[in-house]
């Protein structure tokens, strides 16, 4: 579907998108009234605890390996 420079950017986008996005998706149809989070969404919250910051590794190591890369081809 997309064409990622490497793999880090594309592990990172993965972890990111399905660890966070269960907390994005509740706090969006709370919003919008469509779902009552009046139980406290403990596990969705230590899904993205525990995602986050992997993700954001992955995607920083992605960043500098395409930069790297991308500065030594021209």
């Amino acid at each position: 579907m997309f064409n990622f420079p490497n793999a880090w950017l594309k592990w990172g986008s993965m972890i990111f998108i399905f660890g966070c996005g269960p907390l994005l998706l509740g706090i969006l149809g709370q919003a919008i009234g469509l779902v009552s989070m009046s139980a406290n969404p403990v596990g969705i919250g230590i899904l993205f605890l525990v995602s986050a910051w992997p993700a954001i590794g992955c995607l920083a190591i992605g960043a500098i390996v395409w930069a790297w890369r991308r500065a030594r081809e021209h």
